[in-house]
């Protein structure tokens, strides 16, 4: 629309600076010469057209623009409009997938602890955890009751829980427990005092330092823990009482039948 106001202005102007040329053109200027006439013609157009307003648009102009050219213009302007707008989406949405993939996913919550089962120990018999004295003297409400006070005794750490549970288990089946158990077991035996340290180096002749250190101090609170032996800092001494032990020996003492985990 402006550029249609703008060259009707340029338009009109130029029709004024021609109808100008042909009135002088008309007149008789008697007196003046050549240059002075072309000069005063020059100033009385150049004054015409700045001194010329710019002609207003009229509902007559407005009649005569090509709406349908405009409205074609103008749809083809939204035509590309929405189709850059349509080409941004899939991008866009690829791009969000693809962030999506590469953010792990939320880890779920972790379940509660609950406290581990005891492996089969409910099952075996009574008489197994009787740690000192003479199982046959006991009633069976006494030996139900030593039963389970003995299996609450159950220590905490899990490696020596795991021996705990072995070991009442292949004395209730007649079979050698494990074999950190039956080797600390003949050499406490045998001296009838230990110190972690000989344990450890003990150990130390088939595993790594680390292994023996570990399944040192594991075999001390086991053996205090079943009544094998009595402990004092870090010392053990054979408890001449313990049926544990009594039953260690003899089943030591018979061929081997299957070694414990």
């Amino acid at each position: 629309m402006k550029t249609q106001t703008a060259s009707t202005a340029v338009t009109l102007a130029g029709s004024t600076a021609a109808a100008l040329d042909d009135m002088l053109d008309d007149l008789e200027l008697d007196g003046l010469d050549g240059g002075d006439i072309s000069d005063e013609v020059e100033e009385i157009i150049e004054t015409s057209a700045i001194d010329e307003e710019p002609a207003t648009v009229t509902e007559e102009d407005l009649e005569n623009v090509d709406i349908d050219a405009l409205e074609m213009n103008l749809d083809r302007e939204e035509g590309y409009a929405s189709q850059e707008s349509e080409t941004d989406i899939p991008q866009n949405a690829a791009g969000a997938v693809a962030a999506a993939r590469t953010q792990p996913a939320p880890r779920a919550p972790r379940a509660a602890g609950t406290p581990r089962t005891p492996r089969d120990m409910a099952s075996l018999d009574a008489k197994v955890f009787v740690l000192e004295g003479d199982a046959a003297s006991m009633s069976d409400d006494d030996l139900a009751a030593n039963k389970t006070a003995v299996m609450g005794a159950l220590p905490t750490q899990k490696k020596i829980a795991e021996k705990f549970e072995n070991l009442f288990a292949a004395l209730n089946a007649g079979k050698q427990p494990s074999v950190y158990v039956k080797q600390a077991f003949k050499l406490l035996d045998e001296k009838k005092t230990l110190t972690g340290t000989d344990i450890t180096t003990m150990f130390k002749a088939s595993y790594k330092q680390g292994t023996a250190q570990s399944q040192s101090g594991q075999i001390m609170t086991l053996f205090e823990a079943t009544k094998i032996a009595t402990r004092q800092k870090n010392t053990l001494t054979l408890n001449e009482n313990s049926t544990v032990a009594k039953r260690l020996r003899e089943i030591f003492a018979t061929p081997a039948t299957a070694a414990g985990a």
